[in-house]
């Protein structure tokens, strides 16, 4: 779709994220920007196009690179042959004096992106390997792009960013329509360059330049860097970076417009840019909730009269041994929406050597058992092997056992010790890496039942504070009304998730089978990004379904989506919530059609519910 004679001025929109680049590439002390929007919106060609208004090199940081190609190692075939020690440069000593590209950080380690963003900041890089150490110096940039549908980063690593500038999908009609001719009209085989573009080029490659050349000496008033303060304070940034980089950012504004000092038209126009990413407090309400208000609060009067269950009072059923088509009757009318506060956060202890959960009962296999334990490039030594390809992180007590047994008759009376190729032995490592576990939690009028939902959210943040500790994030998917959504995806943030559940109200209807296909969506992102994560679902819920989003029966479309989950690699948990009399034990069938755990929630609170969590996913890792 895209050309290769296409210039940084041909690109329709996205003025926030031409901003930000232009900011990025005249001042120094902008050091990376990302570029966030969906799939197509351009934010991956408009990073490859930073060349052509800059003389820097670009070099492209692959998704799956070793630490040792992008940092360097030693290069021990050379080191032996030579008698002295020979470092291998990796790709940021390449990028010395340009820009490093990493595209879709989201499908990278997440060590590794924060490695590259030190080694920007601090101009230094250090390699060290089995006692050997170098260090070298490399001056680089960073433009990563980042698509939030299809995987998160940690807000500590978003916050190391200078600038964040969205790419969202172009809406006007006029600028779609502009596109379109263009691309229609382009012939794909062979193109002339565009001479006007040309000409644009060339004049902002020279503002640019002028822009670099005033920056050391745009001045910022002191009422400026007041207005700077109080505005990350008011927008609840915690660090100082978003102090800096609305500075940075208003100063390069400024040189690019040929002025001398920051104005507060400047500090205006980069707010977006610099802070925004950066709140804690930023509370993005869902269009649905609203819909779902609006539809209940136009309810009858008769009809909003329900009890604890959500459930009218008249209908009520009456004997034990009413079977499941009967509770399909039911008339579904929505609960008035509540809000519960969160419940006490405790924190608990890894019990996976505790003694098995009374309530535990085993409904089918979930998959393959996951290991907590994967062989990585970086990690904990745990054993030696030949290599394979070119040689990489010597094993020396290895090498040097192999090679023992050899010493009389290799002796030459030069060496003290004579090692032969076929001596060497590398490490293999092995790296602990933290589980994903997925609340998927029923929030409909039924959930307010004894207060269930205080349980639920101290729960939820107690296992946060737990995750820390095992490397384990956890998201939240809550449904109610006529959908699901993902309230939280995979964080390790307690601030983030306590905002999240300290407003997730309670009421409506419950469209389980919403919540259960949301979760397999939400599993297979996860997979896409690291195929070694078979992560824990928690589905917290009674089970009446009494929504369907295909109009069919609840129920049925709630075992379909059940069946669906089942061939996911994930393991499956059900906590059923139901209480009182009578009950139908719909969750218990959720968690045979789902292959998944069962346990009754009873009198459990938070505590307890984490540890039925950490001891059943204990069961299914080990470490």
């Amino acid at each position: 779709m895209f050309h290769e004679h296409e210039y940084f001025a041909d690109i329709k929109g996205l003025n926030e994220a031409k901003l930000s680049l232009l900011l990025f590439l005249v001042s120094p002390a902008i050091r990376s920007l990302i570029l966030i929007g969906g799939t197509g919106t351009g934010k991956s060609h408009l990073a490859r196009l930073a060349t052509s208004v800059t003389d820097q090199k670009t070099v492209h940081l692959p998704q799956h690179a070793t630490w040792d190609r992008v940092f360097g190692s030693i290069d021990f075939t050379a080191s032996l042959a030579r008698g002295e020690e020979v470092i291998e440069h990796g790709l940021l000593k390449r990028a010395d004096g340009g820009i490093v590209i990493m595209d879709d950080i989201h499908l990278m380690d997440h060590t590794l992106i924060t490695a590259v963003l030190t080694a920007a900041e601090t101009g230094t890089v250090i390699i060290e390997r089995d006692g050997i150490s170098s260090i070298y110096q490399t001056n680089f940039k960073i433009i990563a792009t980042l698509n939030q549908e299809e995987g998160e980063i940690t807000p500590h690593i978003i916050d190391r960013f200078s600038l964040c500038a969205l790419c969202p999908a172009i809406t006007d009609p006029f600028l779609r329509k502009q596109f379109l001719k263009e691309a229609i009209g382009r012939n794909p085989y062979y193109s002339i360059p565009d001479l006007k573009c040309s000409e644009k080029e060339n004049n902002q490659r020279e503002q640019i330049l002028k822009a670099q050349n005033r920056y050391p000496y745009v001045h910022i008033p002191d009422g400026i860097m007041d207005l700077v303060t109080s505005l990350a304070i008011d927008l609840g940034v915690e660090g100082h970076r978003g102090d800096i980089a609305h500075c940075s950012a208003a100063s390069a504004l400024a040189a690019l417009n040929e002025r001398d000092q920051v104005s507060v038209d400047d500090i205006s126009a980069t707010l977006q840019v610099s802070l925004q990413h950066r709140r804690r407090d930023y509370q993005k309400e869902s269009p649905s909730l609203h819909d779902t208000e609006k539809k209940q609060s136009s309810l009858p009067e008769c009809e909003s009269k329900k009890d604890e269950d959500g459930l009218p009072q008249n209908n009520h059923p009456q004997k034990e041994d009413q079977n499941e088509s009967q509770q399909k009757q039911i008339p579904q009318a929505p609960a008035p929406d509540q809000v519960f506060a969160v419940g006490d956060m405790q924190f608990t202890k890894d019990l996976i050597s505790q003694k098995k959960n009374r309530n535990f009962c085993p409904m089918g296999k979930t998959g393959k058992k996951g290991s907590h334990q994967n062989i990585s490039y970086n990690g904990r030594y745990f054993r030696s092997k030949h290599p394979s390809g070119k040689i990489y992180d010597i094993a020396f007590d290895a090498t040097f056992r192999a090679a023992a047994p050899h010493q009389i008759a290799r002796s030459n009376g030069t060496l003290a010790l004579n090692i032969s190729v076929q001596d060497i032995r590398v490490k293999e490592r092995k790296r602990k890496s933290g589980r994903t576990i997925i609340f998927v939690v029923d929030s409909s009028g039924s959930m307010g039942a004894a207060k269930r939902m205080i349980a639920v959210k101290g729960a939820v943040l107690s296992l946060l504070k737990d995750a820390y500790i095992n490397r384990d994030q956890v998201a939240l998917i809550s449904f109610r009304g006529t959908g699901a959504e993902v309230l939280l995806k995979p964080t390790r943030s307690g601030m983030t998730a306590y905002h999240q559940l300290a407003h997730l109200p309670t009421g409506g209807l419950t469209p389980l089978s919403s919540g259960i296909y949301t979760a397999v969506s939400l599993i297979r992102t996860i997979r896409r990004k690291n195929s070694h994560d078979e992560p824990f679902v928690i589905i917290i819920s009674d089970g009446r379904a009494n929504h369907a989003r295909s109009g069919n029966d609840p129920v049925s479309e709630a075992w379909m989506a059940a069946a669906a989950a089942r061939n996911e690699k994930a393991h499956y948990y059900v906590i059923d919530t139901e209480c009182g009399y009578p009950r139908f034990y719909l969750a218990k069938k959720l968690a045979e059609h789902i292959g998944g755990t069962y346990t009754l929630l009873e009198t459990m609170n938070g505590e307890e519910i984490v540890q039925f969590v950490r001891q059943e996913s204990g069961r299914q890792t080990k470490y």
